[in-house]
């Protein structure tokens, strides 16, 4: 993990008061979950880049990668964390390349969570959506948030 990545421990929750409880909070252990996009990104930082004409980027834009987890490898229905942000070397690219003025600079990428129906006939059900969002400021300071969740960085 780079000290300009936040780290968001998810766990998956039953919301639906008509089905059983789940006292151990175990019920969804050997599910299987993943992002997707669920909408357009923007990303602030990467396009004063392109308008600045700096087209030897090392960082492509703000996006959703597509992760996987498995639910209950490390605890009840707990599937890992997500690693929201850029790498500390991104970073520095990008203070050591913009202009002063580019800052600070955002990056949005709406999430959607799905779960794995192994269900003949069904398809994988969409259960949350967030908001990923990384702010660089100038010449210190990023700020990671997940919906109303943020991590600050000086760095």
């Amino acid at each position: 993990m780079y000290q300009t990545e936040a780290q968001f421990l998810q766990t998956l929750m039953d919301t639906k008061s008509s089905d059983p409880s789940d006292p151990n909070k175990n019920k969804f252990q050997g599910r299987q979950v993943y992002e997707q996009a669920n909408g357009l990104a923007s990303d602030q930082c990467y396009n004063a880049a392109v308008n600045e004409g700096l087209n030897n980027n090392p960082t492509p834009p703000f996006a959703i990668l597509g992760s996987v987890w498995n639910v209950g490898l490390s605890a009840g229905n707990q599937y890992g964390d997500d690693s929201v942000g850029w790498t500390t070397q991104s970073i520095d690219w990008y203070r050591s390349h913009l202009a002063p003025s580019a800052f600070p600079c955002t990056a949005i990428a709406p999430q959607a969570m799905l779960i794995v129906n192994n269900i003949s006939g069904y398809g994988d059900s969409q259960y949350a959506t967030h908001t990923l969002a990384v702010t660089i400021d100038y010449p210190h300071g990023v700020l990671v948030s997940k919906d109303s969740l943020s991590e600050q960085s000086s760095y």
